[in-house]
């Protein structure tokens, strides 16, 4: 039975023009990365949300259900949390982890990729992780997706390196202590553990002696221990609090009982974002990645490379049947979906380089293997100059954080500044900026007056339109009044739909003598 390739043909030279193609694919890759995260993408929604828990929470805080129904592994919350405590508030300081594990990431699946696949499938598909879109995103952002996408290559890397040596014990090994940890830091990583222990039991169980089988068995036990704790201790409670397998969110992520409708759902999540690598999107936009990863299937088994086949299509069986049971999203959104990405990209490359030989195109003129890379890069150095253009995901989470720069660029060391509303009317992202200059901000519309100067100035943010100010004005002591400078209006849009738009006031006034016009 061929499995993996052999130990020779993973470890020979590749051809000159192959090994420069992957080097520049990889370091494109890795300068797209390293610009997102050194422009500072403002804090949005999704990551204000995650980031207002390390404020108000300690380590065993963060255990509990979190604020606005948010899901993440521990081990990522911790990690986060003393990054924003011992580095600060700054975007460079919270998606520095995230940032590595991306880098991280890429580079594992470089050694992966050439552990399983022949020297132009490799290429290919190094160069599809290094220049699609949603792996570069989420390895910029605090959220846990970076991790999902390192935890998994972690495993199938390691599984890969026993695969290929099942004589040495050290990847083994590795693979039991390299599980509880990416449990903890990854919850889609159980099902790369699962897919994992499927492909390795064939060669455990063909390996005399008990060394192989106990390491085997620890490694399982230490799974199905950790999985368990971790969601009795943190998951239970986080899945409870969004509303379990009632989520109305990712319904659509869910597959559907009727056997016409599944079949429709199948297609359109299989041609949708899951597999947008190197491009893609909802509604059939992945088709073609999705017939490339199909080939590159068909091929795999063609070639009885069953360990390949097993490593790559069992995470999605599982998470398939997590969805079927409402406890984890299938498709719908490439975020959810990073453990699968080291797979698709291995089979797409797979399937590309097969297709390519099929039509004799790479094996009679090597410029069109050349030429796929040299697309590839176009295709990263778009995303890079797009960044470069628009270094924010919306125009309304700029201005978010312009308004709030602004007010406090301007507003002096005695000035006030005051914020109308409570907390419940202050959109995420706000909220998350304000916070930054705590001691700065009087809140509910409290102003001191005892601080405030004659000729000192207020500056008040008002997010809710049925609170005036009105009461902040006449609370002013006899005396005294507050007289107009400014009034600036807003309204952001920070989504697709009217549910994501948010209205922001901000009122400029001095404080003057009561007789002054």
């Amino acid at each position: 039975m061929t499995a993996l390739p052999s130990c020779s043909d993973a470890e020979a030279p590749w051809p000159r023009s192959l090994r420069g193609a992957v080097i520049a694919l990889v370091v494109l890759g890795v300068a797209w990365r390293t610009l997102r995260y050194l422009l500072q993408f403002p804090i949005w929604g999704d990551e204000a949300y995650v980031c207002l828990n390390f404020l108000d929470r300690d380590l065993l805080g963060l255990t509990r259900p979190l604020r606005f129904v948010q899901v993440a592994p521990v081990l990522f919350l911790w990690v986060e949390w003393a990054a924003h405590h011992l580095l600060g508030y700054t975007e460079l300081a919270l998606r520095l982890l995230p940032f590595l594990a991306g880098i991280a990431a890429l580079l594992l699946f470089v050694r992966l990729a050439r552990l399983t696949l022949d020297p132009l499938a490799a290429v290919l598909a190094v160069g599809l992780l290094a220049v699609s879109y949603y792996p570069v995103r989420h390895s910029c952002e605090v959220k846990p997706y970076a991790f999902d996408l390192l935890a998994a290559t972690a495993l199938l890397l390691t599984a890969a390196a026993w695969l290929r040596r099942p004589e040495r014990l050290a990847p083994l090994a590795l693979l039991t202590v390299l599980a509880p940890m990416a449990l903890a830091a990854s919850y889609p990583s159980v099902f790369v553990t699962g897919a994992v222990s499927v492909a390795l039991l064939p060669a455990v169980w063909r390996r005399p002696g008990w060394a192989a089988r106990a390491l085997y068995l620890a490694y399982n036990v230490l799974v199905g221990i950790s999985f368990a704790a971790l969601y009795l201790l943190v998951g239970a409670g986080q899945y409870g609090s969004t509303g379990g397998a009632d989520n109305w969110y990712w319904q659509e992520s869910f597959p559907p009982g009727q056997p016409f409708a599944l079949l429709k759902w199948l297609v359109l999540i299989h041609t949708g974002n899951l597999m947008a690598y190197p491009v893609g999107g909802p509604n059939g936009l992945s088709a073609l990645t999705c017939l490339l990863f199909l080939a590159g299937v068909w091929q795999a088994g063609r070639a009885r490379q069953w360990d390949l086949l097993s490593l790559s299509l069992v995470p999605f069986a599982l998470t398939l049947t997590a969805a079927a049971l409402h406890r984890y999203p299938y498709g719908g959104s490439a975020r959810v979906a990073q453990h699968l990405a080291p797979a698709i990209c291995l089979l797409t490359g797979l399937g590309t380089a097969g297709l390519l030989r099929r039509l004799r195109l790479a094996d009679t003129q090597p410029r069109w293997a050349l030429a796929a890379c040299v697309l590839l890069g176009l295709v990263g150095a778009g995303g890079l100059a797009r960044d470069l253009v628009k270094p924010y995901k919306t125009e309304g989470d700029r201005m978010v954080r312009q308004i709030v720069t602004d007010v406090f660029r301007q507003a002096g060391p005695d000035d006030q500044i005051v914020i109308v509303d409570t907390g419940k009317h202050i959109g995420a992202t706000f909220e998350w900026y304000l916070r930054q200059q705590q001691d700065r901000i009087a809140w509910d519309g409290r102003i001191d007056w005892d601080r405030l100067r004659e000729g000192g100035q207020v500056w008040c943010l008002r997010f809710s339109g049925d609170r005036n100010c009105r009461r902040l004005v006449a609370s002013c002591p006899a005396g005294r009044k507050l007289l107009l400078v400014d009034r600036a209006r807003y309204e952001l849009q920070l989504g697709k739909t009217e549910k994501t738009i948010e209205r922001c006031e901000v009122f400029h006034w001095k404080c003057v003598p009561a007789e002054s016009e």
